[in-house]
Formats: structure tokens, C-alpha cells, sequence
């Protein structure tokens, strides 16, 4: 209602409370009283003035210290300042920073911490196990490293022996290598380390350069020397004309049928030993005929001896052949010819006379 009116109890609470406005004056329709039923006192400016100094004026200053006397403006004007100090008294920032913008801290006197970390001035240990604590200890692994880099070389990169590591080899490694005084295995293959295998392989190439000529010739070949006998007309070192003997291996004769007659004209041109060296001539039949050479010291028995070579002649032409390219066909018995008409070696097959004319074979 526009008559009720409010006021604050002791404890500073609002109450509305009614009343009738009687010429200005707002009289209580009856008498406050609290939930407990006691009476409301009634603020008077007394009071009320009281409360504005307990809370304090907008200007009120700041008390002196933390327990002076003060309104709650005052108060708070304090609280700020104290955390304004303590604010100054923490890094400006998160992270890490120099040591004037950090806090400062310490291990306690009484802490066995500081045992442990080791005075600046502590002395390493005697002995890796012995007791320290951690400057010493440090102290110590860094002595231990001293002694350790005294074993290395200086520098990288090759050195003297002295200057080196001294290294060893396991005992198997060693069996491998060999001793210095190994022997060298009786056999290519036999077991034996590397010392007498090296030892094996010198004795080889010592056993090869004695098969080999002690010096070159003047011309930067190999003496050569031929050290058996070789039998006459067995064999042939040089040109094929460059000798008229047989023991040379040059022709020495020639074995002529100036024209054939009529049969299979078997002869021999040497009864011993010899080559055969060429043949040439001229088939003036119209067929092929066959010149065939036998290894005998006498005219061949056409149709059963078996020849060694059987050559075709061919039709109405001339015909030459050269024994093994100028070296010679060897007959170890003696150098027989015949002529026939068929190439089998049983064919008797006869020549009509004068089929083959100027046959030549040379021989030595």
C-alpha cells in the first residue's frame, strides 16, 4: 500500500511495515516485531550514522597496517594493496625467464637434500662406490673419463704403433690366420690356416717357374727346344717345300701315272714310312671316277684292303688336292693307290683306259 513504509532492524535488515499517513505523520497500524516475536527497534540517525562509518566513506583512507582500525572501504583499499605486493612478488608470465624475473628459492639448512647435492667445494671419492654426493660423484665419473680418453688415440686417422690401440685376436681367429712359424700342408687341399696355405701356394709357383724358360729370347718369345727324336718322314717343322727329304718333311718324290689304263691301276709309290702330301690330275670320263689311298708297302688288293682315303673325281675336269693344308697325310706302312668306278671299298669297279690322265702324288 502507498502508506506502508520500510525500515532496517538492528542487524541492518529492511522490514516493510504498514501504517496510516495522519497529516503527514505515518503512524504503525501496530508494532513491529521480528519472526521471533521480539520488538523491531526503530533505526535512528544515530544508528544509521554508526553503519555509515563502519562501512566507510567513498574517500576513506587506507588503514596503515593490516589490523589498524578502518570501514570496510578502507578495508578493502588495504586488501588491494597486499595483493598488488604479492602480484609484484610473481613472474610477469608463464615459461621460463631470466633469473631477476623468477622466484628465488632454497633447499632448507636442515634438509638431507643439500647432503645429497654435495657441497661447491666437496672432494670426489676415492673409489666409484665410495660415499658422495652428487658434486663428488660427478666429480668422480668426470675423473673416470680423464683416464679413459688418456687410452684413446689423440685423433682419428692412422698412427703409429704407439700412438695406436693395442688390439688381440681370439683364439680361433688365430687357428685360422695361422702361426708365423706354421707348416705348409702336405696337399693343395689339406687343412692348415692362411700362413701355411700362403706357404702352399709359394711352393706351387716355385714348382711352375721351373718349367718355365729361365729367360725369353732376344725376339721376347719362349726358348722352345724339342727334346725327342722324331722319326723320319713322321713328322713336319717348317715349310711344305722348303725340303727334298722325307726326315725335313718337304716332298721329296712323286708318284706319275701319265695315263690310266685299262683296271683298277693299284700300285704304291713307297714301301715304307711316309706322307702323302698332294694329288692332281684330269678325269676325261664322262662319269665320276675314284682315286682312293691305302696304307701298304704294295700294290693294294683293289676290293678287300680297305683304303684310308677315298677321293671323287669329278666328271670331264681337272681335280687337285692338298693333304692336311701342306702338312701331309702320315702312312705309317708305305703309300698305295688304285683307281675305280664306285666309291665303295669293295668296288673293283675297272677304268676304261685312258680315263684319268697326268696324275701326280707327292710324297716323302
Amino acid at each position: 500500500m502507498a502508506d506502508n513504509y520500510v525500515i532496517k532492524d538492528g542487524d541492518g535488515h529492511s522490514q516493510t511495515f504498514a501504517a496510516k499517513d495522519v497529516a503527514g505523520i505515518k503512524i504503525p497500524r501496530s508494532v513491529p516485531t521480528a519472526e521471533d516475536g521480539t520488538t523491531i527497534a526503530v533505526a535512528t540517525s544515530t544508528k544509521q550514522d554508526a553503519q555509515s562509518t563502519l562501512i566507510g566513506a567513498v574517500t576513506e583512507t587506507t588503514p596503515g597496517s593490516d589490523t589498524g582500525s578502518s570501514g570496510l572501504n578502507g578495508r578493502l583499499q588495504r586488501i588491494a594493496q597486499r595483493l598488488t605486493s604479492l602480484i609484484a612478488l610473481i613472474p610477469a608470465a608463464l615459461g621460463q625467464t631470466t633469473k631477476s624475473g623468477s622466484f628465488a628459492v632454497t633447499v632448507a639448512s636442515d634438509d638431507d637434500l643439500q647432503g645429497k647435492l654435495g657441497a661447491l667445494t666437496e672432494t670426489a671419492p676415492a673409489s666409484d662406490t665410495a660415499s658422495s654426493g652428487l658434486n663428488g660423484r660427478l666429480q668422480r665419473v668426470a675423473q673416470r673419463l680423464t683416464s679413459l680418453i688418456a687410452l684413446l688415440p689423440t685423433s682419428l686417422g692412422a698412427k703409429a704403433a704407439s700412438a695406436s690401440l693395442a688390439v688381440t685376436q681370439s683364439t680361433e681367429d688365430a687357428a685360422q690366420l695361422g702361426s708365423l712359424t706354421e707348416t705348409a700342408p702336405g696337399t693343395d687341399t689339406a687343412s692348415s690356416g692362411l700362413n701355411g696355405r700362403l706357404q702352399r701356394i709359394a711352393q706351387r709357383i716355385t714348382s711352375l717357374i721351373a718349367l718355365v724358360p729361365a729367360a725369353l729370347t732376344g725376339s721376347g718369345n719362349f726358348k722352345v727346344a724339342i727334346n725327342e727324336a722324331i722319326a723320319a718322314g713322321t713328322a713336319v717343322i717348317g715349310g711344305m717345300f722348303g725340303s727334298t727329304s722325307a726326315a725335313s718333311g718337304g716332298v721329296a718324290s712323286i708318284a706319275r701315272l701319265v695315263s690310266a689304263a685299262s683296271g683298277t691301276n693299284g700300285a704304291f709309290a713307297k714301301s715304307s714310312a711316309g706322307r702323302a702330301y698332294f694329288a692332281f690330275g684330269h678325269n676325261a670320263a664322262a662319269s665320276v671316277r675314284y682315286l682312293k689311298l691305302y696304307n701298304k708297302a704294295s700294290a693294294p688288293t683293289v676290293g678287300t684292303d680297305t683304303p684310308v682315303m677315298t677321293l671323287a673325281l669329278p666328271p670331264s675336269a681337272g681335280f687337285a688336292f692338298d693333304f692336311a693344308a701342306g702338312i701331309g697325310l702320315y702312312f705309317s706302312t708305305g703309300i698305295a693307290y688304285a683307281l675305280t668306278t664306285g666309291s665303295a671299298d669293295s668296288d673293283t669297279g675297272s677304268l676304261t683306259a685312258g680315263d684319268i690322265t697326268g696324275l701326280n702324288i707327292g710324297y716323302a
